[in-house]
């Protein structure tokens, strides 16, 4: 990485692209404090993250790989992943469901949320596994949203469906979003997007300036 200098407002949807080799994933080792900086750091406001303060950073964050990891349990279970099926909040459950877009595909299940999904949720789509890896990210909280490649996986028209759920949860939560991908088109919501190529980062540029 070469002079990294990158400014993230509150509540604003930023998107990072290059291809393969470019250095998206040491970026976000980086900012996911798993790789440590030679130089200068990661601030929020004008705290540095240093190793006193990782803990507090992951309380912050919440992390969506680009493949989730799912149970061979309900989508309550996946969604509420670690909680006692007991002590699981279902409003805030609910409203994950809303925000994630999955709505819809868990109302028109016979045992609703409820509904088993096998084992590494192979009784439902690649695009509903990633939604339900986002509704888990939302029900464990974190102000800061990273999407690590999270789409790269998917067909055109389930990226599509995919991406206009990232956009509903931006629109509608206080959230700052992080999109890492190697495709323009998972960014088409974001309000700036910076180009990565060879450790090397753009200035920020509009999803227009990129098409």
């Amino acid at each position: 990485m070469k002079g990294i200098n990158i400014n993230i407002p509150k509540s604003k949807t930023i998107g990072i692209i290059g291809p393969s080799g470019s250095g998206k994933t040491t970026l976000l080792n980086i900012l996911l404090r798993l790789y440590e900086e030679q130089k200068g750091g990661i601030y929020l406001d004008e705290v540095k993250i240093d190793r006193n303060k990782t803990i507090e950073w992951y309380k912050m964050v919440s992390y969506v790989p680009q493949n989730t990891i799912l149970l061979d349990g309900t989508i309550a279970e996946n969604i509420a992943f670690g909680i006692e099926k007991n002590k699981m909040n279902l409003t805030l459950l609910n409203n994950v469901i809303e925000k994630s877009l999955l709505k819809e595909f868990v109302n028109n299940l016979p045992e609703g949320f409820n509904t088993q999904i096998g084992e590494k949720g192979i009784k439902i789509s690649g695009g509903q596994r990633q939604r339900i890896g986002i509704a888990r990210a939302l029900y464990h909280g974190g102000e800061i949203l990273i999407f690590d490649e999270a789409t790269s996986s998917l067909d055109y028209e389930t990226e599509k469906m995919l991406t206009e759920s990232i956009d509903n949860i931006s629109q509608k939560t206080d959230l700052t979003v992080i999109i890492v991908a190697h495709r323009l088109q998972t960014l088409q919501y974001c309000d700036e997007i910076y180009k990565l190529e060879n450790g090397v980062l753009s200035a920020p540029l509009s999803y227009t300036q990129l098409v």
